[in-house]
């Protein structure tokens, strides 16, 4: 059979107003269960609103149920969420304001239990629902004593839920008229069953979240579900002060000052309903208390006076370190690039008449070296403020590759080479062995006499191997100089090793071994 306008708007407005009402329902059960404490009172309250929300929601589904066996079966589980609403109101409202499940409880959900049973087989005698179509029901005698029952409990849980909203606070008009507006719902949705008002539908579900809502509402303002899982007198006895509370005819009504109380003084007094409630403290451990502040005191002024001699001791070593780093910088840079320039320089000489353009390319990149020295130099400027440390990492090869070429374009034999797997280096341990490599190229021409220089890295599991061979004059008296002293200086702080061996017509090896970690980091390692 077709639907008519108007009974399909009847039916959108119903299920608007019945959605309206499962959603404030389920945003209320959202909000207090994210906010509430997890305790019995929280799942009684969220069994009684489930019981609302089945119940709202059968009844949607029976509106729109296509046939009557289907419409008959959702009301059968919507009195599932009817059957329960009471027995489910009056445990949550006794737990709430008497902290304890109610006995007999189980007595009173299997009465409600026996009303569904009475219901779910009402097609046989028809005491429940004399009639059942889409809008005009009739109600049997059982429905009636069903209602009565479910009222009752659900009066009986407001009277009982309202007696523990002064619990820890005054009660104010407001919130008694709030309470007490929680059975307005209940009267209207009376007056419904009676007969006095025809509304367009059935309101009952809407009504009781209405009424529901109105007293969680005024409860909330009162600590809903706020209930805490021990006794406020163990919250009292737990504090450090004292209390005392005097009645108003002079007598301790209540007191947790020791028994061997001496020293205790009264710091803060408050009267509530003619009783003065007081706070003491202990004066003789607060003095305690200040004395031994004041020790303490001494001693963090004398740690920090020993701090403040210890940072000055470390300024003026940081400055002594800064000026011998920069002295070994300035002799490497300058030794290196000197050699380098006189290198070009005399490079270009030899070719001037032969091949004029090569001494000038030649000339040239002597005058681009004295300028990078220039560079080189302010950066070494800079690093004695403190501003010139770098972090990071670098590749040695990277390193070594640019002084090779340096001294390849100058004229001279260079090869380089390495093994293994390369890892790349902190920066201040690959400038550290730059410099020695610089130092080792610079002897090698300067003061060995070398036509050619093989440069060599091993990279091993631990540590790196660098060797700087020359085919120089040799010696069988070498005395190591300002500048061998400076290498082993830069290679200290890094747990580095510097080896030198020379014969005489054999040329200098010059050898040096450094672990990737400084000593510290390797122990600290070894010790994780």
């Amino acid at each position: 059979m077709a639907m008519g306008l108007g009974l399909a708007r009847e039916i959108f407005w119903i299920q608007l107003a019945h959605l309206l009402a499962l959603t404030a329902v389920l945003l209320a059960n959202l909000a207090f269960l994210g906010r509430a404490g997890k305790d019995s009172t929280l799942y009684r309250y969220i069994q009684l609103q489930s019981c609302l929300a089945l119940w709202i929601l059968a009844k949607i589904m029976k509106t729109i149920s296509p046939t009557a066996d289907i419409r008959w079966a959702w009301i059968v589980v919507q009195y599932l969420g009817v059957c329960a609403l009471g027995p489910s109101f009056f445990h949550f409202a006794f737990r709430y304001a008497i902290r304890r499940r109610p006995r007999g409880i189980a007595a009173l959900y299997a009465i409600g239990g026996a009303f569904f049973v009475v219901f779910a087989t009402n097609p046989a005698h028809h005491l429940y629902y004399a009639t059942y179509y889409f809008y005009d029901d009739s109600f049997g005698p059982v429905f009636y004593v069903h209602s009565a029952y479910t009222y009752g409990l659900i009066l009986a849980g407001i009277w009982l839920a309202a007696r523990g909203f002064g619990r820890g606070r005054s009660r104010s008009q407001t919130d008694i008229a709030i309470a007490a507006s929680a059975s307005i719902p209940l009267v209207v949705n009376a007056l419904y069953i009676a007969g006095a008002i025809k509304p367009l539908f059935d309101v009952t579900p809407i009504m009781m979240s209405l009424s529901l809502g109105l007293f969680a509402f005024a409860a909330f303002r009162h600590g809903f579900l706020g209930v805490l899982p021990f006794d406020a007198d163990s919250i009292i006895r737990g504090l450090p002060d004292p209390v005392v509370v005097t009645s108003p005819s002079g007598e301790v009504a209540y007191s947790t000052m020791p028994d061997d109380a001496t020293d205790f003084g009264r710091y803060s007094t408050r009267r509530i309903r003619g009783y003065r409630i007081e706070l003491f403290a202990d004066f003789g451990r607060m003095r305690r208390l200040e004395r031994e502040y004041d020790e303490r005191n001494r001693v963090l002024q004398g740690l920090n006076a020993r701090l403040q001699e210890q940072n000055a001791k470390k300024a003026v070593l940081y400055e002594a370190e800064a000026s011998n780093r920069a002295r070994m910088d300035l002799h490497d840079v300058l030794g290196h690039s000197i050699t380098l320039v006189t290198l070009l320089l005399r490079s270009a000489a030899s070719r001037l008449a032969a091949a004029p353009d090569e001494a000038r390319r030649l000339a040239a990149q002597a005058y681009d070296q004295a300028r990078a020295s220039i560079t080189r130099l302010d950066g070494i400027a800079d690093s004695c403020d403190g501003s010139g440390g770098r972090g990071g990492f670098e590749l040695l090869s990277r390193l070594v590759g640019d002084i090779v070429a340096s001294y390849q374009d100058a004229g001279l034999a260079v090869e380089y080479s390495s093994r293994g797997r390369e890892r790349a280096l902190s920066a201040p341990l690959a400038r550290a062995l730059e410099r020695c490599c610089q130092e080792a190229f610079t002897n090698a021409v300067k003061h060995a006499g070398a036509r050619s220089v093989f440069a060599g890295a091993v990279f091993g599991p631990a540590s790196v191997t660098l060797a700087v061979v020359d085919d120089g004059a040799g010696t069988d008296s070498f005395q190591p100089g300002q500048g061998i002293t400076m290498m082993r200086d830069r290679l200290e702080p890094f747990g580095g090793e510097l080896r030198v061996s020379t014969a005489p017509g054999e040329g200098f090896c010059l050898s040096i071994v450094a672990p990737y970690l400084p000593p510290g980091a390797r122990r600290a390692e070894a010790g994780a």
